[in-house]
């Protein structure tokens, strides 16, 4: 090992505990679990969105694509494939609930 190769041993490292690790919290919902990332609640395109009235895409931002999958298969209609809304509004303000707790 060269002294290079060990400078850049302790730049990588170095650059590793720099990095601020990213906050999550869970948020669970009729027993299936999700995890937030808070760094996507506080993106502002996410607030625009809100703001405009764009709650199911903020909801797949904040989810991420397989949470929010998982999140519309739970509440497939097994009978016709369809994916109910009646629970939605449950979901969404429990999930702000949850962050707004997070921050007191």
């Amino acid at each position: 090992m060269t002294a290079g190769d060990i400078e850049q041993t302790v730049s990588d490292a170095v650059a590793e505990q720099e990095q601020p690790r990213i906050k999550t919290l869970i948020y669970t919902f009729e027993g299936i679990s999700y995890t937030i990332r808070k760094d996507a609640v506080e993106d502002l395109e996410v607030l625009e969105w809100i703001e405009d009235e764009k709650v199911i895409k903020a909801l797949k931002r904040i989810l991420g694509d397989e949470q929010w999958d998982r999140f519309k298969d739970s509440q497939r209609n097994e009978r016709t494939g369809a994916v109910g809304v009646d629970k939605l509004e449950g979901f969404i303000n429990g999930l702000f609930e949850k962050l707004n707790a997070g921050k007191a």
